[in-house]
């Protein structure tokens, strides 16, 4: 999955909003697998933000995908900086 499509998945959404909210990522049992990676890939950006001392970002502006937000994802994603492979 790209960058622009993963920001508008509500699970990767959900898993992004959990890890800023300080909660515990929240995988449930009965999601399938590729549900349980969105939510996970989510959850990790969000960390991985944190990791870097990077400010919180919106992930959609008018209903489309932040191109600010893009661009850090898509730059996650290809330096393979665990997004979705955390323990």
């Amino acid at each position: 999955m790209n960058a622009s499509t993963l920001l508008t998945d509500p699970l990767f959404r959900d898993g992004y909003d959990a890890a800023w909210a300080g909660r515990d990522c929240d995988v449930q049992a009965h999601w399938e697998q590729g549900e349980r990676l969105s939510y996970r890939q989510g959850y990790d950006f969000a960390l991985s933000l944190q990791d870097s001392q990077q400010p919180r970002m919106t992930l959609s502006r008018g209903g489309l995908p932040n191109s600010e937000a893009v661009a850090a994802l898509s730059l996650t994603l290809s330096r393979g900086n665990g997004v979705g492979v955390r323990a």
